[in-house]
């Protein structure tokens, strides 16, 4: 499944350069949170490629995609809104998907079970994305747990970087799903009743035209 995204993300990168080389400006270029890496690229390539529109993808955190939409450096992004909660007044958008919350942890952990409770990790140290990049996951976990408090927390700036952390001990990683690979040592591990976060794509209005074809053939895929 992961070489299927990065196959469809190569040819879509190919078909996107060789029209910028060309001059034609039916390129869409779109941000994406690490999270939408496992499922929602390889769709998003294919639905460009049935749209004839070239595509240049770019990786970065939700609150610069909007920056950079909004500067029309991009012209879409698939992000989290709810993590971001930042305003999009002015931007289109369109939800695709909720995803619940997994907790990454090594073998052994004593809250290695079927299902995570808040008490398992009322506690314990977690690794989440940084306040500045991610202030409503943070949020939304300590909502779960019931917490007013501060949390032991450690920052990670993108999914692979909080799994080799969780890896290695330092903590366990909330993470929206879907999920990166996870090494030989860690499992994932749903919580209990778990919040949601939406992925939503956000486009300028001046590549309205241009975007919806993308977004028109999603259905079928």
């Amino acid at each position: 499944g992961h070489a299927r995204t990065i196959v469809a993300a190569a040819d879509a990168a190919v078909v996107g350069l060789s029209r910028l080389a060309d001059g034609d400006d039916q390129l869409a270029r779109i941000g994406y949170v690490q999270s939408a890496t496992y499922r929602w690229i390889g769709v998003l390539a294919a639905a460009a490629r049935q749209a004839g529109v070239g595509l240049q993808l770019v990786a970065s955190p939700g609150l610069r995609q909007l920056e950079a939409i909004r500067s029309r450096q991009l012209d879409a992004g698939l992000i989290r809104l709810d993590s971001v909660q930042h305003d999009v007044t002015g931007l289109e958008h369109r939800t695709l998907a909720h995803d619940p919350l997994y907790a990454v942890v090594r073998d052994g952990d004593p809250v290695d079970t079927e299902s995570i409770t808040a008490d398992d990790l009322r506690d314990r140290a977690l690794i989440l994305y940084p306040e500045t990049e991610g202030p409503g996951l943070r949020r939304l976990v300590q909502q779960w747990l019931n917490r007013t408090g501060r949390l032991k927390i450690t920052d990670a700036w993108d999914a692979p970087s909080a799994v080799a952390l969780a890896a290695a001990g330092t903590g366990i990683a909330v993470l929206p799903s879907p999920l990166p690979p996870l090494p030989a040592n860690c499992r994932a591990v749903p919580l209990d009743r778990s919040p949601q976060l939406s992925l939503a794509v956000v486009w300028h209005p001046h590549r309205d035209a241009l975007t919806r074809r993308i977004l028109d053939r999603l259905p079928e895929l």
